[in-house]
């Protein structure tokens, strides 16, 4: 059975329409207010496109004779009817180096480190002042024990096994040699 031919005609500015793109020529609120400039390209353009590189339609900004600086593409196919297209777009005032919430995010990292190393700072401050506090305490103890020593050794002079006396240095020196407890 033959159903016979079928022929439609459909212009491009018509096609274009619910696209909406000429809205992306507008500003719009992303992280501030940008506009965009895009371009339409057939990637397999008939001959009599090729002078325009394939550019069938464009943004005030980016006519076909207009190299699009760093453009985000897209490609659009539809294998039924034999579509191939690229849509680029690239801001009307250039890609920013640094977005806006990269501003954002360096201001509150900044701040994060300088709680951390303020924290940090406390922290280490605290451990240092501990040590030197226990430290004290330490050389405190040991000065007690040594002085408790030599106290319980003078109270306990009669009870060693070998008693000694404490003397004055001319007394030791007159005497000229060591006496036993009982002489002394």
């Amino acid at each position: 059975y033959f159903w016979g031919f079928a022929t439609m005609l459909t212009l491009i500015p018509d096609l274009l329409r619910p696209l909406m793109l000429e809205s992306l020529e507008e500003k719009m609120a992303l992280s501030k207010f940008v506009s965009f400039k895009y371009q339409l390209r057939d990637t397999t353009p008939h001959s009599s496109m090729k002078s325009v590189g394939g550019i069938f339609a464009h943004s005030a900004f980016a006519g076909p004779e207009i190299v699009l600086e760093s453009p985000v593409s897209v490609k659009i196919s539809v294998p039924e009817v034999e579509v191939e297209w690229e849509l680029s777009l690239s801001l009307v005032e250039g890609w920013p180096m640094v977005s806006f919430d990269f501003w954002i995010q360096l201001v509150l990292f900044l701040f994060a480190a300088g709680l951390m190393g303020i924290s940090a700072a406390c922290i280490i401050i605290g451990n240092v002042r501990g040590a030197y506090k226990r430290m004290k305490r330490l050389e405190a103890y040991k000065i007690r024990k040594k002085i408790s020593f030599v106290e319980d050794c003078v109270n306990n002079v009669d009870r060693v096994r070998f008693p000694m006396c404490v003397m004055a240095l001319s007394d030791f020196e007159d005497l000229g040699r060591l006496v036993p407890h009982e002489e002394a």
